[in-house]
């Protein structure tokens, strides 16, 4: 999702997004990656994600939210900033599924960690993963590969 005209397409068992300038936009999860996930609470959130071309037209990379959770049944959204790593072709990515990595956007809690019970709430009624891929000021064409929700260790 993101604003402006966005040009998606699938090469390779890769998906690919491109842009025309400076566009902050995300790869969006589809229905079968949603819903109840609560197994993945302590768990990861994998991915690939590079950059096939990239015009940054001499600025600095764009700073916003890199992946962001959302569950509508509990209003909450949480983000993860600071993830990719600015002219960098390409990243793999392990992302702890824990409360303490991730910072609540909007509801209560905001500009926290969320607590656990919030996490195991979003994860339980996971209506959205968006992974960005706008990051630069000009022309960029950005890839997503292998994403991968994992199971985290529930033993007490």
């Amino acid at each position: 999702f993101g604003p402006g005209k966005l040009k998606l397409y699938d090469r390779g068992g890769m998906l690919y997004g491109s842009d025309q300038g400076k566009t902050v936009w995300y790869f969006s999860a589809p229905e079968a990656f949603l819903g109840e996930k609560a197994f993945a609470h302590n768990g990861k959130l994998s991915f690939r994600l590079g950059h096939s071309e990239y015009m940054s037209n001499g600025k600095d990379m764009i700073k916003d939210w890199d992946v962001i959770l959302e569950s509508k049944e509990w209003k909450i959204r949480v983000g993860i900033k600071n993830l990719i790593p600015p002219w960098v072709g390409a990243t793999n990515n392990d992302l702890s599924l824990s409360e303490k990595s991730w910072t609540v956007m909007k509801g209560q809690g905001s500009g926290h960690s969320p607590t656990t019970i919030q996490m195991i709430r979003l994860l339980s009624s996971l209506s959205a993963i968006y992974i960005r891929g706008g990051y630069y000021d000009g022309h960029e064409e950005t890839w997503l590969d292998s994403v991968v929700l994992t199971e985290g260790d529930h033993k007490a």
